[in-house]
């Protein structure tokens, strides 16, 4: 090529780097910033950090923050490191062995071993928690700390890693041992499991640090600098009590929260006119658990109100709601109907091809009929007591209309959730004497399993939170190797058979599909990242403010080890112009000795 080409060529890659900078540049501004405070519209007080005593959804969206679990699901449901850094399991799924990261610490400095993790799960069977079930189910044996970071469970049976370790409800987020056994900062007075001051004033692993909180106001934490992924790109999170959703929305729009938290949402009609906003983002979708009315099968109970116990009349309410009109109507069609014990979002564990029970009211009344419960002079059947979360009250008076159409009398009372879930989901005596049916979420994922805790018959040592006692020992048995294998194949033909069993004889009357709907402002980014699956409780540790700023630095943990994680920037980074510096000097020295040449070869 000829001299002066080449030099041409020199300068022009020159002038293409100096254009192209900028571009550069303007790309990393999008990508993700450190600092700033996000402000969340929450829905409830967590009542206690202690996710064991508290272990409902409540304590769990706070946990995740500040706690870590062995392991933890991705954006597909699929297993992946947490505090555990690998796992494997024996053949028969009975001894599952976990090896710990070696550089995490909780937030007050001491080094997280395994010995918290024995600790833990051993504390667990001592207490009431959904997490006990489980481990009851598969009868842990013992657990073994060979050293710092192995610890090996070994159980009777086989056990799956969704519920025992994975499991997003608060009482999987492992607790530190230091802490409750009187040698932490609170002394032998934390000895006291259920007094102890860290239930009020957390200590964990996570991205987030406990910093305060204020009783029907707020909490706060701030980023935990020394997280072992890696630190967060908040600085900090305040977390605004606002049960009332107008409230929340009132309070958003004023630019007082920045985001309102899933547990919340938006009004059903308001949706449509937020997603119009440019600077809001709103997000909608439907996961894996139910809704359902379960019927109370306590003797005593089916005694008091007879009609419960005939597999007709449960069957006639079912064809008498039009699931599909209250979804469009009352939910602004932001969900689907279901009709088994497992949501159709759950695959391939969903069976399609049970008994289904359309909108039908001709045919409630003439099962009704064939029942022997004939209208009375004043137009009804029966009169049903039927209890409800109080969310579901929208719906649950939709209901009470649809039965009143075919002669049911429901008598709706509406219970706050939290005490609902307290008086009759963990209440041994479930649904106790005076309620012939109730209407409640039914949770159904990730993993199938999940129906154990909610289907298997009570009293027997299983279920948990059985409040219809429904009882049927091949179910039991079907629920019991559910539970117990490792074989997939075989799972699915295990869960199938419940389903058909289920929709026969109908125990429970399934309606829809539950739902999620979250909004926030775009100055925020990455709600919906890989590391938050839908529908599980996910972290903030993902989300980031975009008028935040770059570090040059900063610490992470990768597959196998710490690792210096280089963040982008704005603007012209220093990696940027020493490239430009080196080749701006090539490139003059170029063209000096181009010119030098050029000169001799013309002497």
């Amino acid at each position: 090529m000829d001299k002066g080409k080449i030099a041409k060529v020199l300068l022009s890659m020159l002038f293409v780097l100096l254009v192209a900078s900028p571009l550069v540049s303007a790309q990393s501004n999008t990508q993700n910033l450190y600092g700033g405070t996000l402000r969340i519209a929450y829905l409830r007080d967590p009542i206690s950090f202690n996710g064991v005593l508290n272990f409902w959804s409540t304590t769990a969206y706070y946990n995740t923050e500040m706690f870590d679990r062995l392991i933890t699901y991705d954006a597909n449901y699929n297993f992946k490191s947490d505090l555990a850094q690998t796992w494997e399991h024996s053949p028969d799924g009975k001894t599952w062995t976990f090896h710990l990261y070696k550089n995490v610490k909780w937030h007050d400095g001491v080094p997280f071993t395994s010995a918290d993790v024995k600790w833990h799960y051993t504390m667990l069977t001592n207490q009431t928690s959904l997490m006990r079930s489980f481990l009851n189910a598969a009868k842990l044996l013992s657990i073994d700390t060979p050293d710092d970071y192995t610890v090996i469970f070994r159980f009777e049976n086989v056990a799956n890693p969704d519920h025992l370790f994975a499991l997003a409800q608060a009482d999987a987020f492992i607790l530190p041992k230091h802490i409750f056994e009187g040698t932490g900062p609170y002394g032998y007075d934390s000895k006291s499991f259920q007094n102890n001051p860290a239930n009020l004033k957390p200590i964990g692993t996570g991205p987030f640090r406990f910093v305060e909180y204020v009783k029907d106001d707020h909490v706060t934490m701030e980023a935990n600098p020394n997280y072992f992924k890696g630190r967060p790109y908040l600085d900090k999170i305040i977390w605004l009590i606002i049960p009332q959703q107008q409230t929340a929305e009132l309070a958003f729009q004023n630019n007082q929260v920045d985001n309102i938290h899933e547990t919340v949402g938006l009004p059903f009609a308001d949706i449509s006119t937020w997603q119009k906003q440019t600077d809001t983002t709103v997000d909608t979708f439907q996961y894996y658990t139910t809704w359902r009315i379960t019927f109370n099968f306590r003797p005593n109970a089916v005694a008091k109100f007879p009609y419960i116990g005939d597999v007709r009349v449960r069957q006639a309410m079912w064809y008498a709601i039009d699931r599909q009109s209250i979804i469009n109507t009352v939910l602004y069609g932001i969900t689907a109907p279901t009709d088994t014990a497992i949501s159709n979002v759950i695959e391939p564990y969903y069976n399609p091809n049970t008994v289904k029970y359309p909108y039908n009211p001709d045919k409630a009344n003439q099962l009704l009929d064939e029942a022997g419960y004939k209208k009375g002079p004043d137009g009804w059947r029966f009169h049903v007591p039927m209890v409800s979360y109080q969310t579901g009250g929208p719906f649950a008076e939709v209901i009470k209309q649809y039965l009143a159409n075919v002669g049911i009398d429901v008598q709706l009372q509406l219970v706050e959730n939290t005490t609902f879930f307290s008086l009759y989901e963990i209440n041994p005596e479930g649904f106790g004497d005076n309620v012939a049916m109730g209407i409640q979420t039914f949770g159904t994922g990730p993993d199938p399993g999940t129906i154990l805790d909610w289907i298997h018959s009570r009293p027997g040592g299983l279920g948990g939170e059985n409040s219809g006692y429904y009882s049927n020992p091949t179910v039991d048995k079907l629920l019991e190797e559910g539970q117990n294998s490792v074989n997939e194949t075989l799972r699915k033909i295990d869960y199938f058979q419940i389903q058909d069993i289920m929709a026969n004889e109908v125990p429970m009357i399934f309606l829809w599909n539950n739902w999620k709907t979250e909004v926030w402002k775009n100055t925020f980014n990455g709600f919906r990242d890989t590391e938050r699956p839908i529908g599980w409780y996910g972290n903030h540790w993902g989300v980031w403010w975009t008028q935040g700023k770059a570090l040059a630095t900063t610490t992470a943990v990768s597959t196998s080890a710490t690792t210096s994680a280089q963040p982008p920037t704005g603007g012209f980074d220093m990696t940027t112009i020493g490239g430009i510096a080196v080749l701006i000097v090539v490139v003059a020295g170029a063209a000096l000795y181009l010119s030098r040449r050029k000169k001799t070869t013309t002497k």
